[in-house]
């Protein structure tokens, strides 16, 4: 219940910007993104036969990229791409290693909060998308259970700010939340998954 009322909360505030006045005086237009960062993935249950492990997995580098639409209001929307590539280091605390890549593609909508002289424009954002989660051979309990894949909607909520570079590009760093449903990989069940990732890149609009 709380994760959901932190996502409807914010989805509340950004859906009133599109009917409330706006003064700002920025263009509309396309804009491409693009950056790098790290990402940490939270303790992971894995359950096999009703008998539940925890799966410790180490931070990972991440990629995104997205394209999205400004209105011109202080209100975007974007949709992204991003990747996470990180290395399971315990199972049930003990050693391990097994690869893991989760690909997520999301529709988000963005509020910022522009004004003044300054060049930089703070903004928070929420979206929703399906995660790809592929794991590679993963053993528990003695035995190993081939890697594979599968997906899961993922709801996000993002904290950032622009600094304007020119009138066409930026440079953005940004804090991201990410919360994934339960999937099976295998018949190894996963459970509690979520992310909290720091990324930086550059923004064009064109």
């Amino acid at each position: 219940m709380r994760f959901i009322s932190k996502v409807i909360v914010p989805l509340g505030i950004l859906a009133s910007s599109f009917v409330a006045p706006s003064f700002a005086e920025e263009e509309k237009g396309f804009y491409f993104k693009g950056g790098i960062g790290i990402t940490d993935v939270s303790d992971v249950t894995a359950t096999v036969n009703s008998s539940a492990v925890s799966i410790e997995i180490d931070s990972g580098v991440s990629f995104t990229a997205g394209v999205g639409y400004d209105f011109g209001n202080d209100v975007r929307t974007e949709i992204g791409y991003d990747k996470t590539t990180g290395d399971i280091s315990k199972i049930a605390g003990s050693s391990s290693s097994a690869d893991v890549d989760a690909s997520n593609f999301s529709a988000s909508v963005f509020k910022d909060f522009s004004g003044g002289d300054s060049k930089f424009t703070p903004y928070v954002g929420a979206g929703i998308g399906s995660t790809q989660i592929d794991v590679g051979t993963l053993t528990i309990n003695g035995t190993s259970y081939t890697g594979s894949d599968s997906n899961a909607t993922s709801y996000g909520l993002t904290l950032g700010t622009d600094y304007e570079l020119n009138d066409s590009s930026t440079l953005f760093v940004e804090g991201n939340y990410k919360k994934i449903g339960d999937l099976t990989i295998t018949g190894v069940e996963y459970t509690d998954i979520s992310t909290l990732g720091v990324n930086a890149g550059i923004k064009v609009s064109f």
